[in-house]
């Protein structure tokens, strides 16, 4: 999850092999656990490693699945 200065949390998800950015509502927190509230369906896949140079539209691989 990214936290900008803005205060709006947001995560990115593949769909057909490119990043798409979401909108997130977070709701309790503990350590790395974070509970997502809303933005997401369940099965989509978030991205958790190099989201920092990503964009919506980009191509993504996904690794060790």
């Amino acid at each position: 999850l990214r936290m900008p200065a803005t205060g709006v949390d947001s995560c990115f998800v593949v769909k057909g092999g490119k990043a798409e950015k979401r909108i997130i509502q977070r709701g309790l927190s503990e350590g790395i656990w974070v509970e997502v509230k809303e933005g997401l369906q369940e099965g989509e896949e978030v991205v958790v490693k190099g989201q920092n140079n990503l964009s919506s539209g980009m191509e993504v691989e996904v690794k060790g699945k």
